[in-house]
């Protein structure tokens, strides 16, 4: 049975403009949009979405959201995170070497293990997606039959954005051309998770084909593929 409103919660993190001198992303704000339209548009309750959005996402204010997604989750759930944004690896970026870090708007820095404990707290279901370069090592032990931990790039990976669309490739395919714009399913609005995440998947590869760090292979552990973002009114 389709999870209803009530029972539903998100947290979506994009990081466009970072503090210092950081380089910004492309496309943190736009992969925030799409991830809430496609929500709300499914019939999530807007005060069950909870968005950091550019200097609203701190290292403590990520902290602090996937606290509260953890929180408000029960067996009967079904949670939502996403992040857009950089991640940090030693030999890229100015974090500490052996773990991949979630790089916060203020320059602080999560380790996989630290995202992990926390939302390893998540019950019920849950889809946690990453947006960034070597995304496929923030599952630290969060896959599961009922948690789905999607990344834009393997763990060793470049990931992508596409200036045009104002979107990483990643959530542009995943969440505006597979669900937004019908890609994926067989109209706008109704693909499944599973759907969405197989488009994005099979896509990526051929959009980023040219690049000079090569192409990315999205990472996909755990989930039940048949899940739906639509959500039923009672």
């Amino acid at each position: 049975q389709p999870i209803p409103p009530a029972n539903r919660w998100a947290v979506v993190v994009g990081i466009q403009d970072y503090a210092g001198d950081t380089h910004p992303t492309y496309g943190g704000r736009g992969d925030v949009i799409a991830v809430q339209t496609a929500l709300l548009r499914s019939g999530w309750r807007r005060d069950h979405i909870r968005t950091l959005v550019d200097g609203q996402a701190s290292g403590q204010a990520i902290r602090n959201a996937m606290s509260w997604l953890a929180a408000r989750s029960s067996p009967r759930t079904f949670s939502l995170f996403h992040f857009s944004g950089h991640v940090c690896i030693a030999s890229r970026g100015p974090c500490a070497a052996g773990h991949t870090y979630l790089w916060s708007q203020d320059n602080q820095f999560l380790s996989e293990s630290t995202v992990g404990s926390v939302l390893r707290r998540v019950h019920g279901r849950a889809w946690f997606d990453f947006a960034g370069c070597e995304a496929g090592a923030l599952d630290a032990g969060l896959s599961s039959p009922k948690r789905l931990v999607t990344g834009s790039s393997q763990a060793s990976e470049t990931a992508y954005e596409q200036p045009e669309w104002r979107e990483s490739v990643w959530s542009g395919l995943v969440w505006d051309q597979g669900f937004l714009q019908g890609k994926a399913g067989a109209k706008p609005n109704k693909a499944t998770i599973g759907q969405m995440v197989a488009y994005g998947k099979a896509q990526a590869p051929r959009v980023t084909a040219n690049q000079a760090a090569g192409p990315q292979h999205p990472y996909v552990a755990g989930g039940d593929p048949k899940q739906s973002l639509y959500a039923p009114r009672p």
